[in-house]
Formats: C-alpha cells, sequence, structure tokens
C-alpha cells in the first residue's frame, strides 16, 4: 500500500518523525508561499518552526486529543516542533522541562485535571496521551482555507493513531474530525467537549462520565 494511500497504513509510522517533517515541507512549500501571499499576518503560516506531524507514543497511546492546527505566539521558537536527545523517553515532546514554557503551559493547564487525579508523573502522561493536528503548520489564527497537500498526509497520522488509541477527545474542529474519523469503530471511542474555546479536559468540560472514563483508561 502506497504512503498517500485513502486508508491507513502501519507504514506511515515507521517513517522517521524528522523524515516526515521533510517529506511534508517539500510538499507544501510552494502552496504556502502562494498563500501567505494572500493572507493578512495573524493568519500567516510560519515556515519557519517547520510542521508538526504530531505529538506523542504511537505504541504507547491511549487517549488520542484531536486539535485544529500548533500556536505560534510572541513566545514561539524555531525549535518548537523539533526533537532532540533531551525528548527521549516524552510522547507528547511539549510537556519535557527544557520545552517552549508558553507551550508547556498550556499542555499543563489543559492537562493538569487529567494529571491531577491519575497522579501520573508528566512523562507518563506524555507517553499515554497523543495529539494531532487537522494541518501541521502553526499560525496566529486558523484559518479553514488552508488546506495544504500533506492534509491528506495529515488525515492518515490521524487514523492510525485513532485506531490504536482507546478513547478519542476532540478539542477542537468538531464537524472536520467526524468526517476524517468517520468509521464506526472510531465513534465508538470519540468523546466531544463541551467548550472547544478552552477545551480543558476536565470533569466540568467532560459531558457525562467521560472525565471518569478517560482517567479509568490512563490508570490501567
Amino acid at each position: 500500500m502506497g504512503l498517500l494511500a485513502a486508508e491507513p497504513t502501519s507504514e506511515i509510522m515507521k517513517i522517521d518523525y524528522q523524515e516526515l517533517q521533510q517529506i511534508i515541507t517539500d510538499m507544501d512549500q510552494s502552496y504556502i508561499s502562494e498563500y501567505n501571499a494572500k493572507k493578512p499576518s495573524h493568519y500567516g503560516i510560519h515556515e519557519e518552526l517547520g510542521p508538526c506531524p504530531f505529538e506523542g507514543d504511537i505504541e504507547k497511546v491511549v487517549v488520542l486529543i484531536l486539535l485544529a492546527n500548533p500556536m505560534f505566539s510572541p513566545s514561539s521558537r524555531l525549535t518548537d516542533h523539533s526533537l532532540g536527545n533531551h525528548h527521549a523517553g516524552w510522547g507528547i515532546f511539549s510537556l519535557e522541562p527544557s520545552s517552549n514554557e508558553g507551550i508547556r503551559t498550556w499542555w499543563t493547564q489543559h492537562l493538569g485535571p487529567l494529571q491531577r487525579m491519575t497522579k501520573l508523573s508528566w512523562r507518563e502522561l506524555s507517553n499515554k496521551v497523543a495529539a494531532v493536528q487537522v494541518h501541521t503548520w502553526a499560525s496566529e489564527r486558523f484559518d479553514e482555507s488552508f488546506k495544504p497537500p500533506s492534509l491528506i498526509l495529515s488525515k492518515q497520522i490521524a487514523k492510525e493513531f485513532a485506531i490504536r488509541a482507546q478513547l478519542i477527545v476532540c478539542a477542537r474542529r468538531r464537524a472536520y474530525w467526524q468526517e476524517t474519523l468517520c468509521h464506526p469503530s472510531h465513534a465508538k471511542k470519540m468523546i466531544y467537549l463541551k467548550s472547544v474555546r478552552r477545551p480543558y479536559i476536565s470533569a466540568g468540560n467532560v459531558p457525562d462520565v467521560g472525565f471518569e472514563r478517560i482517567c479509568s483508561a490512563l490508570m490501567d
């Protein structure tokens, strides 16, 4: 089965993270140049950060979080999407202590209720939780019209994580993810947050007994 086949294939996740970054960059370079020339700066794609194909460990994922695209802010660093030796043992590498404080704070705030309830260390939690985005490029604001060639690759990566995860938490772009992960097996795992503006994974923001389900899966 080819790399860009419509259905998920385990071959995609055998590709090294850095190689995936290069593949995505090569696919999207021309498209981004044309896009940035036409769009206001708050929608502009920050190529200098490179793409972030995913965060998490495909072999250990328990809970998959669905997001929109990586954030860009004045505190963003050129290394925000880069993996180094210091990230070894961390699934969501933005939780590693030396990572960008702004991004790390976002994660600790939104996953904090889970960490406190499960008593897992941040490193342990980073390996049981994974995150994928609609697309892999950082911008100040999300633009639905931004549809780079690599979108098909991002969908494949999301499907691979979804197959392996016990639960899937939709934190952003509900309609897109419902269409992308439409297989009945994914629908059974899906949990939708009450508020996507502030997508905390907490007892108050997860309907019914969803928060307890997530905690139970993580502690299993």
